[in-house]
């Protein structure tokens, strides 16, 4: 019996330390890279942050607020706004002003449009990873509920052979073996069950988060336009959304595995790493939306001042 005892704790040692007993799934499912092609090339602005002096800054701050300074500067209508202001109060260069308007206008409705474009880029990306995520966790639900199943028949089957055999009369050695055994066949299932492991690959060869992380001199996949609104760094005191941004994905829970991956032009996920990787999208995505905000605003505040001049 003891001997017996000893089997079996070598047994559970060895479940615990072995490879062997882990299950690992790889998924079939393959998510095409196609969020690129949703983008319009027509739309594309080719604009370069203005150096706003001191002296256009403090002009341009008793006609407008700070948000729709800097969205302008970003989306490359500051000298527009500084001409505009130039021409004079009500009735004068009228004609001169609404062609002035006229611009600004175009030109905020084309980045609307470049940021919806971009919004929508990170949204299919996002849908993407959600899409393996979920083909992830459905494969491991079923393989667990497999082994889950196969587990409790071995208890029941090894449970019932060891009683028939001690009712035909069997020595104790012989059905505390059986039971034993099937027990082990059970743990075996159990212990797969806990530490199984699905992947699926996942490619990105657009990285839209490594773009940002590396922060080259001229963007190749985001906007302009956008780019200028995530790293405006008008204001020296206050961080630029790009930096905000990564200051938000520091806090979450993320290993050096995890960011190499994340960073790369794809590999093998786990749905863990997937639903990781939809929250760097989510604040991506949140943080732009801010943009569209900053063109309504200074949207309203042209309109207001052509009221007043016009």
């Amino acid at each position: 019996m003891l001997k017996q005892i000893q089997f079996t704790i070598v047994i559970i040692f060895l479940f615990s330390c072995s490879n062997f007993f882990k299950k690992t799934i790889v998924s079939k499912r393959e998510i095409p890279e196609i969020c690129f092609g949703i983008r319009d090339k027509s739309i594309k602005l080719d604009v370069k942050l203005y150096h706003i002096s001191k002296t256009d800054l403090e002009l341009l701050r008793k006609n407008f607020s700070d948000n729709a300074i800097s969205i302008a500067n970003d989306i490359g209508v500051t000298e527009f706004l500084l001409e505009f202001i130039s021409l004079g109060g009500k009735n004068k260069f009228t004609n001169k002003k609404l062609f002035i308007m006229k611009e600004t206008q175009e030109r905020i409705s084309l980045s609307q449009m470049e940021l919806s474009s971009m919004l929508a880029v990170v949204d299919c990306e996002r849908d993407r990873t959600m899409q393996l995520a979920s083909n992830l966790d459905m494969l491991t639900n079923n393989e667990t509920n497999t082994l889950a199943v196969r587990s409790l028949l071995s208890t029941v089957l090894g449970t019932s052979l060891a009683a028939l055999l001690e009712l035909t009369g069997n020595t104790n050695q012989f059905y505390l073996a059986a039971d034993v055994t099937f027990a082990l066949i059970a743990g075996y299932y159990a212990y797969q069950a806990v530490n199984l492991k699905t992947i699926g690959y996942l490619e990105h060869k657009h990285n839209l988060l490594r773009e940002l992380k590396i922060k080259p001199n001229k963007p190749e996949l985001f906007y302009s336009t956008v780019w200028n609104f995530l790293n405006n760094e008008n204001y020296p005191n206050e961080p630029s959304e790009r930096e905000e941004i990564l200051r938000l994905w520091s806090k979450y829970e993320i290993t050096t595995e995890d960011e190499k991956l994340f960073f790369s032009d794809g590999g093998e996920y786990t749905s863990h790493q997937l639903y990781k990787l939809v929250l760097k999208y989510d604040t991506l995505k949140t943080r732009m939306a801010y943009m569209q905000l900053e063109l309504r605003q200074l949207q309203e505040e042209l309109e207001n001042k052509e009221h007043e001049v016009l």
